[in-house]
């Protein structure tokens, strides 16, 4: 190669080579020094530990994404060339594309997504693609169109002065000129494409994508995987847009030679400038690969070999002297973070606001409502909660990654997890979903479902079709699922509200129930976690025993009190209907009362461990486990709550509930 011209190739590659490799190496760096925990963000040389490690299944995700991405870049740009060209041509069609463009583009990508999986069979990839095509097709609608519009003036004027037709002027000019605007719309969707591809698997469909593994990854202890899992994914965007210069390169050879001539008549005056921008470069690119190597030294010699891990033991549980803590006092200001959005599954809290329950134990409750996106467990050991609300499991996976967060009360004793499938299914236990299409909503939410088919020997990635589910349970409704992931308290009475094709409503004679619980696989959910290293200090320690003595206080009161509660919960804004929420509130005093010996919130040792050893050794699809070793003896313990428990009682709060007596709750269409 030319020196002047390799001179030139350097000074343009390494700029971008050496500030990926400083990023990395101080990432790695900042992540050590600060001792910056795995559920925040992993250390570098951990992702590519995990990359390397499971190399099998970041590619194969990839190729699922991937796949999806191209269908979705080649068809949205051919669409987008092709319609540019038409809209330029002939001016009707550029009236109605315009508007309509812009309509579209300004539609979230989320609802687009939602409207497609309706659309198209949960088990298909169609919406995944049809959804990419659209991104694609605007951006390369847009280049190319701006390109048929920007031509030479001399060639126009020349195309004029032989009297050449529309059509000739559109094939030697227009169409010509835009195939460079037509290629910088592909290189500019290229990643865009896989982004969208990737988001797309987050609304329902197959699980064996980027965007589902991913999720998995992250909402489990191995956080490095999760990340592993995105580099796969930039590794496909980096592909594709390699790949759409290639193809520029080829087939706009104008384009390549204009550049070389460009470069012909700066290059002397631009070659002291180069020389002196390389050697720059190669003097940080030395630096940043001393720190690179330095960083992934002590990460190596820092980490202990794979499998080294002590087992803890699950009993034990966090001692805290209760002696020593200082009850709360005018009012302290207190957060509490929900799991998920308002509804009577968090009654007992609310109530606790409402009745002033917080307010006489010397507390000022703000509760933060959850969601999908929000991971309470994280919330609170990032100090943005003082507790928070999380199943088990979950939180237990936020702990070994580094989250110190303790189990202070167990407000839930049982798993009200369930698999709901019409009778035509014949899905009445664990060991019918062979060769069945099962739901579930991943993001920690699966957990159950994969203990249960350990449990009868079947392989989840062959087996059986997992499909990812939405929030509802339209996938049953709709015969795209055979059996679908419910909750006892709200996605089985959406189906006792929905109407079957008589006009009446579906009853529980219509359906089949699979209860993890009764399949001796069921987890602890509803807990309330505290911050284990502020447990010692004795005005935390007092703010969690008054918090957690006011709280069960609240979930006396909706036992006894459901309507109320019910109430209470709809004037706090819950998007759920009055019926189905006195249905809710029913079901969850099930899954509380009658309390634990001890009252309620204490942590059966039973119940913990069985929870601890399916989180250990259950495996997913990726033939990973929720935690890679058991739960250390500080992450739960019994002494808060048994406090609690006596102050509950002295002010006369039956902690018991062993008169407990359900409602019977009469659903109505669409819970209202």
């Amino acid at each position: 190669m030319n020196p002047a011209r390799l001179r030139r190739n350097l000074a343009v590659a390494l700029p971008p080579v050496v500030l990926g490799v400083a990023f990395i190496a101080l990432w790695q760096m900042w992540v050590k020094a600060r001792d910056i925990k795995p559920f925040v963000i992993p250390a570098p040389s951990k992702i590519w530990q995990a990359f390397t490690a499971d190399l099998g299944l970041v590619r194969d995700a990839s190729v699922v994404t991937g796949f999806n991405a191209l269908v979705g870049l080649v068809l949205g740009a051919v669409l987008g060339f092709v319609v540019a060209a038409a809209a330029n041509r002939f001016s009707l069609v550029s009236e109605i594309v315009n508007p309509l463009a812009v309509t579209v583009a300004a539609i979230p990508a989320v609802v687009i997504v939602g409207v497609l999986n309706n659309m198209y069979a949960l088990d298909s990839q169609i919406a995944r693609r049809i959804m990419t095509t659209i991104a694609v097709f605007f951006v390369v609608f847009v280049q190319v169109s701006k390109g048929l519009r920007q031509n030479n003036p001399t060639q126009m004027e020349l195309m004029r002065s032989y009297a050449a037709t529309p059509r000739q002027v559109m094939m030697k000019v227009r169409l010509p000129n835009a195939l460079s605007y037509f290629f910088t719309g592909v290189r500019t969707a290229a990643p865009l494409a896989l982004i969208i591809a990737l988001v797309s698997e987050y609304f329902g469909g197959p699980q064996n994508g980027l965007g589902t593994k991913i999720a998995s990854s992250l909402t489990g202890s191995n956080k490095a995987l999760g990340f592993a899992y995105v580099l796969g994914g930039s590794i496909v965007g980096l592909v594709f847009y390699l790949g759409s210069s290639l193809l520029e390169y080829v087939f706009v050879p104008w384009q390549r030679r204009q550049r070389v001539q460009v470069n012909h008549t700066t290059n002397t005056q631009g070659e002291k400038h180069m020389r002196t921008r390389a050697v720059k470069t190669l003097s940080v690119a030395g630096l940043s690969g001393l720190l690179a190597v330095a960083a992934f030294s002590t990460a190596s010699a820092t980490t202990p070999p794979a499998g080294t891990e002590a087992m803890a033991p699950a009993g034990g549980g966090l001692k805290v002297d209760v002696s020593k803590c200082t009850a709360p006092t005018g009012g302290v200001k207190t957060k509490l973070q929900l799991q998920w959005f308002t509804q009577a599954q968090f009654a007992g809290y609310f109530a606790a606001v409402d009745q002033g329950f917080y307010k006489d134990a010397g507390l000022d409750v703000e509760i933060l409502e959850g969601a999908v996106d929000i991971v309470p467990a994280k919330v609170l050991a990032s100090g943005g909660a003082d507790f928070a609300i999380s199943w088990v499991p979950k939180a237990l996976a936020e702990r070994e990654a580094g989250a110190k967060i303790t189990d202070i009360a167990q407000v839930f004793r049982k798993s009200g997890t369930l698999q709901v499938s019409f009778k035509d299914k014949n899905i009445t236990k664990a060991a019918d979903f062979k060769g069945k299409k099962i739901g579930n909503w991943g993001f920690g939410n699966e957990y159950e479902i994969f203990a249960a088919l350990s449990k009868e020997g079947l392989d989840p990635a062959k087996d059986v079709t997992l499909i990812g589910q939405n929030f509802d349970m339209n996938g049953l409704l709709n015969g795209e699922i055979d059996a679908a992931e419910a909750m006892t308290y709200n996605e089985y009475a959406q189906v006792l509200e929905a109407k079957k094709a008589d006009g009446s409503l579906y009853t529980a004679d219509d359906l089949n129930v699979v209860s993890y619980e009764a399949e001796g696989v069921g987890m602890l959910q509803d807990a309330i976690f505290a911050d284990e290293a502020k447990l010692s200090d004795p005005a935390y320690c007092g703010q969690a025993i008054a918090f957690v003595k006011a709280s069960l206080q609240g979930w006396a009161f909706c036992r006894d009190n459901a309507e109320k509660c019910r109430d209470i919960v709809v004037a706090k804004g819950s998007k759920l209907g009055n019926s189905h929420q006195l249905w809710q509130m029913n079901e969850v005093n099930k899954l509380i009362w009658p309390a634990a010996t001890g009252g309620v919130g204490t942590i059966e040792q039973d119940a913990w461990d069985r929870t601890a050893k399916i989180a250990s050794e259950t495996k997913n699809l990726d033939g990973k486990t929720v935690l890679t070793k058991a739960p250390d003896a500080e992450s739960y313990t019994n002494d808060i709550v048994t406090e609690a428990i006596k102050q509950a009682k002295a002010a006369g709060v039956d902690v018991d509930g062993a008169g407990f007596a359900p409602l019977t709750v009469t659903v109505t269409e669409g819970g209202v």
